[in-house]
C-alpha cells in the first residue's frame, strides 16, 4: 500500500516557450490556473485512504521565475525542476502522478519522470491525462521511468491502486492502467467513471496555494480576484474535430448535482474568501433553467462570473442578458471558432448558424456587456479563402476583442487522427502543438503563413482597429490593454495603444511610462517588427510615433 502521493503539474508551455528571448511573436504564457485534473485525484485518495498527499504545480513556480527574469536557456529550466522536487527528498514519496493533458506537456514526461526516479528511487511512477493515455506507446518509448498509464479518469484506478494489498495483480487486471507489458499483450484500455459525481468529494484547495491562482480572470473593475474554477460535469456529447475531452471523460454526459454545486460554491466563500467564479463547464448552459438558479445565486452571493472556455451562442437573448448584466457579468465571451459555415459544418462539426452571432453581439452591447469571441484558423480542409471569409467576419463584427488561436492538433482528437494520417504535421514534435504555433501544413497554406494571419488580425482587431477606442470608451479600453500587459506578453501594440488611452484620459505619466515600454519593447525585439511594417504601409501612426517620439 502506497503511504505518501506526489501529484506533479508540468509547465502548460513548452520547454522552448518558458525563455522569454527566444519566443516568437506571440506565443504561449504560463498560466496560474488551478489543476482541476491533479487536485481531484490528490483530493479523491486524501478523502478515501490515510494517505498523505502532496501537488506539486510547476507553472506556479515557472510563473514567478519568468517574472524574475531568472529563465534565460534550458539547462536552467531542467535544473529549476530538479530543484523544487529534490526540495521534497525529505517526504519519501513512494507514488508520483504527472499529469499532462495538452500537447506541449509531452516533453517533460520524460525528464520528470528521471528525476522523480533519481529522488524518490523506490516510488511507482505515473502519468495520466489526454496526453499520455492516448499516446501510451509513444510515452513508454519516450519516458522509461514512467511505470504506468492512467487511462481516462484516475479516481476509480487510483484508488484501487493504493488500497490494494496485491499491487501487481491489481495493475494487471485493472481495465484502465497501461504497463509495457499488458500493451506488449495487445491490452486496449477502457474507461472507469464515477457515474455519480456527488461521490468525488469537494475540491481541496489547501492542497495547493490556492490564492496565487487567478484562474483566467479578466474582470472590468480592476479588484483583486479570488476565482473559484467551476466543473460540475463531465463528459462532452459533441463532435468537434479540436476537441480531445471524450478521450478522457466519455462522450455521455454526467453532473452534479444542483444542491451539491452551491454547497461547493459556498463552501469556497466562507473557506477561501472567493469573489470569482469562472466558469469551465461546457455544459454551464445545457439546462437553462439550473443555469439561470446558479446565476441567482450567484448574486446572492455577490460573485462576479466569468465565462471562459465560451459563451453557447443559441443561448442568447433579450432575457439572458439581462439575466447576466442583473448578475454582474461584465464580461461574455462567444465561442464561434470560424466565420465560414462551411468550416463551421464540414470541418469543424460545430452546430453554429452564423447569422445569431450579430444578433448576440448586438444584445449583450444593450447591456453594456463586454464581448470576445474565440476563433481557430489552420485546419486540413480549409482554404485561404476560408480563412478570409472568417478575418472578414471578425472586421466587420461589433465584437470588443478576439482570441484567434492556431489548431492544434490534440492527442485524442479527430483532428490530430486527420493530421497523422494525412501527413499535414510539419514536425511529429509535439512542443510544437499549441495554439499559437503553427504546425499543420496542407495545399492550401504553410504554418508560417497561418501564424502570420493570427498575429496580424490580432493586433488589427484588439489594438490598431479596438473597438472602444473608436467609441473613444477609453476607459474599457485601457483596462484591456491593461490585461495584456499584466499578463507580461511583451506586446509592444498593448503599450502603445495604453499609452494613447492613458493620454485621453490625461493620465500623462502612464501615457508616458507606457510609451517608452513601446519603444523600448519595438527597439530590442526584432520579431515585432514585420507587423509594425505591415501596419505602417496602411497608416502613418507608427512611423509617425517612431520620427516624432509621441503618442498620437
Amino acid at each position: 500500500m502506497r503511504k505518501k502521493l506526489l501529484f506533479i503539474v508540468p509547465p502548460c508551455v513548452a520547454l522552448s516557450e518558458l525563455i522569454p528571448e527566444k519566443n516568437k511573436t506571440f506565443s504561449n504564457k504560463i498560466r496560474k490556473e488551478v489543476p482541476l485534473g491533479a487536485l481531484s485525484l490528490a483530493t479523491y485518495i486524501k478523502y478515501h485512504t490515510q494517505s498523505s498527499v502532496s501537488v506539486l504545480d510547476l507553472n506556479l513556480k515557472f510563473y514567478d521565475l519568468i517574472q524574475a527574469g531568472e529563465v534565460r536557456e534550458k539547462y536552467e529550466i531542467e535544473a529549476a525542476i530538479k530543484k523544487y522536487i529534490l526540495q521534497l527528498k525529505s517526504e519519501e514519496f513512494d507514488f508520483c502522478g504527472i499529469s499532462a493533458i495538452f500537447s506541449p506537456s509531452y516533453s517533460y514526461l520524460g525528464l520528470v519522470s528521471q528525476i522523480v526516479r533519481e529522488v524518490f528511487p523506490n516510488a511507482l511512477v505515473a502519468a495520466g491525462g489526454g496526453v499520455p493515455g492516448n499516446l501510451s506507446e509513444e510515452v513508454f518509448a519516450d519516458a522509461p521511468c514512467i511505470d504506468v498509464i492512467s487511462y481516462g479518469e484516475g479516481e476509480l484506478a487510483l484508488l484501487g491502486l493504493i488500497l490494494s494489498e496485491n499491487e501487481q495483480g491489481y495493475i494487471e487486471k485493472s481495465p484502465s492502467l497501461i504497463t509495457r507489458e499488458k500493451q506488449q499483450k495487445g491490452f486496449r484500455p477502457s474507461f472507469e467513471f464515477i457515474e455519480n459525481l456527488d461521490e468525488i468529494p469537494s475540491l481541496d484547495f489547501s492542497l495547493i496555494e490556492f490564492e496565487k491562482y487567478s484562474s483566467h480572470v479578466h474582470s472590468q473593475d480592476g479588484r483583486k480576484a479570488m476565482a473559484m474554477p467551476l466543473m460540475f460535469s463531465r463528459g462532452c456529447p459533441f463532435q468537434c474535430c479540436f476537441c480531445a475531452s471524450h478521450s478522457v471523460h466519455g462522450r455521455k454526459v454526467r453532473y452534479n448535482s444542483l444542491k451539491r454545486i452551491k454547497s461547493d460554491v459556498r463552501l469556497s466563500v466562507e473557506k477561501y474568501h472567493v469573489n470569482t467564479i469562472t466558469v469551465w463547464d461546457d455544459n454551464f448552459f445545457v439546462d437553462k433553467q439550473q443555469a439561470l438558479e446558479l446565476l441567482d445565486f450567484f448574486m446572492e452571493l455577490d460573485l462576479k462570473m466569468e465565462f471562459v472556455n465560451g459563451f453557447p451562442v443559441y443561448r442568447m437573448d433579450d432575457d439572458m442578458a439581462k439575466r447576466l448584466k442583473k448578475s454582474g457579468i461584465e464580461v461574455v465571451t462567444l465561442a464561434i471558432e470560424s466565420g465560414s459555415s462551411r468550416v463551421l459544418k464540414e470541418i469543424i462539426h460545430k452546430p453554429l448558424k452564423l447569422e445569431m452571432v450579430p444578433k448576440a453581439i448586438e444584445i449583450l452591447n444593450k447591456y453594456d456587456i463586454y464581448v470576445k469571441g474565440l476563433f481557430v484558423i489552420g485546419f486540413p480542409g480549409e482554404t485561404m479563402d476560408d480563412i478570409q471569409t472568417t478575418v472578414d467576419f471578425i472586421h466587420s463584427s461589433d465584437l470588443n476583442w478576439v482570441d484567434i488561436f492556431v489548431a492544434q492538433p490534440l492527442p485524442g482528437s479527430e483532428l490530430y487522427d486527420i493530421c497523422k494520417a494525412g501527413g499535414y504535421l510539419k514536425s511529429g514534435d509535439l512542443d510544437q502543438c499549441n495554439f499559437w504555433s503553427g504546425n499543420i501544413e496542407t495545399e492550401y497554406f504553410t504554418a508560417e503563413e497561418i501564424e502570420n494571419i493570427q498575429v496580424y488580425h490580432t493586433i488589427k482587431k484588439d489594438f490598431v482597429n479596438n473597438l472602444d477606442m473608436q467609441n473613444e470608451n477609453w476607459e474599457r479600453a485601457l483596462v484591456n490593454f491593461e490585461y495584456v500587459i499584466n499578463a507580461k506578453h511583451q506586446n509592444p501594440f498593448a503599450y502603445f495603444y495604453a499609452s494613447k488611452a492613458s493620454k485621453m484620459l490625461g493620465r500623462m505619466g502612464k501615457a508616458e511610462e507606457y510609451f517608452q515600454f513601446y519603444q523600448d519593447i519595438r527597439k530590442n525585439n526584432k520579431n515585432w517588427e514585420y507587423f509594425f511594417q505591415k501596419f505602417m504601409d496602411e497608416t502613418a501612426v507608427f512611423s509617425d510615433c517612431q520620427r516624432k517620439g509621441e503618442t498620437e
